[in-house]
């Protein structure tokens, strides 16, 4: 989406939208759901496909600049095996340009990295999600130190939880943060950071309502509080994740409440 080329003398103005690839939904995967794209320095595209690809489990792809147009190539295939399958939300890289992303939500899933080399992608398993640890249907994101935090999409009972993958001794170690309880259903979103290294995510509710959690680094552990509980005529069921401006401010939106009980674009201020 470009805004127009010339000065806009209306309060709404157009933008020009330009489709810059269309998923077949074979082998070059299809149905990209939740998941954001993300840039590597050359101005490549990156993201995931829930669908399609050589074993019709999703696919990793890319989109690069070609001409005037974009060309798709795929990194990686899931095989809905030890890899995975069903990837809903997107990737991340890392400052050695790793790409890191989570699978699944039935089966549980799993976190990956890819690793690029002269010959293609690689793809490394780093830890597969179970019925007590969740299902690894939310984002990633990484902390200065190279650790990975998300949240699960469910554990027993249908709640949510928060996690951390570190690097230990040439792999990683799973740690629960927090169980939010059985009443919060997992999130497709990925945790945010402040400006403190303080964690915050969204918790949506099977009902209209729904909070955003916060979580402290306090020495070896993470101290959980409920940052702010919507009641579900403000705003509900928080799905989407968090963003902060440069005054602190932190921005999101709900599916339910509103004037037409049709969602909310919210903000909370300090």
């Amino acid at each position: 989406m470009q805004p127009p080329a010339s000065a806009c003398k209306a309060v709404l103005c157009p933008w020009v939208e330009t489709i810059l690839y269309s998923f077949t939904g074979g082998t070059d995967g299809g149905d990209p759901l939740y998941g954001d794209l993300c840039f590597d320095q050359a101005g490549n595209i990156y993201g995931t496909a829930a669908g399609g690809g050589s074993s019709g489990e999703g696919v990793v792809f890319k989109l690069a600049r070609s001409g005037s147009g974009w060309t798709e190539s795929v990194l990686w295939n899931f095989t809905g095996g030890g890899d995975g399958g069903f990837p809903v939300s997107g990737v991340i890289f890392d400052s050695a340009g790793n790409l890191y992303g989570t699978t699944g939500n039935f089966p549980p899933g799993t976190v990956y990295e890819l690793s690029p080399s002269q010959s293609g992608w690689s793809e490394a398993t780093l830890y597969s999600f179970t019925s007590q640890t969740g299902a690894g249907s939310g984002g990633l994101i990484m902390d200065a130190h190279g650790n990975l935090f998300g949240i699960t999409g469910g554990l027993d009972g249908g709640t949510g939880a928060a996690y951390e993958l570190t690097p230990q001794n040439g792999g990683w170690s799973f740690s629960l943060l927090q169980n939010f309880g059985s009443e919060y259903l997992g999130t497709l979103a990925a945790p945010t950071f402040d400006s403190h290294g303080i964690l915050y995510g969204p918790l949506p509710t099977i009902g209209p309502s729904g909070e955003i959690f916060q979580l402290t680094p306090s020495g070896n552990q993470w101290i959980y509080r409920s940052f702010y509980t919507f009641n579900g005529s403000n705003s509900g069921v928080p799905l989407g994740a968090v963003t902060f401006d440069a005054s602190g401010n932190m921005y999101g939106t709900g599916i339910d409440g509103g004037s037409e009980d049709d969602g909310t674009v919210w903000e909370i201020t300090p």
